[in-house]
């Protein structure tokens, strides 16, 4: 539904999914986590910055004490956070971390055996 554009629709199977996992997982187990950040997410598409941001901002203070700053899941948090649909204007992004979100991404270096 949502990647057709049918935000309301997504919105609110979004929405039941969270009551469902709150229920029974809890406000901060990660599957809660994920779908508190996919309805952000959906919010943030039908224009409503500042509770996406809200809600993201919340979201990434959770998955950093659960899970580090490195993980996956934190990083794709962050970088919901740093995209301009929610910051606004290129100036207000704090390009500090971004440059380090990226560049937890990095890959080793290949090393080739012959």
């Amino acid at each position: 539904m949502w990647d057709q554009g049918e935000l309301d629709e997504a919105r609110s199977e979004f929405e039941a999914i969270l009551a469902h996992r709150r229920d029974s997982l809890g406000d901060t187990h990660p599957d809660t986590l994920t779908a508190r950040h996919e309805l952000a997410l959906v919010l943030r598409d039908q224009g409503e910055l500042d509770r996406a941001r809200s809600k993201l901002e919340a979201i990434l203070a959770h998955r950093r004490d659960s899970l580090g700053d490195t993980h996956p899941d934190t990083l794709s948090t962050f970088q919901a956070i740093a995209g301009r649909n929610v910051l606004g204007s290129p100036s207000n992004w704090p390009w500090d971390r971004c440059f380090y979100s990226l560049s937890l991404w990095r890959l080793p270096p290949i090393r080739r055996s012959c």
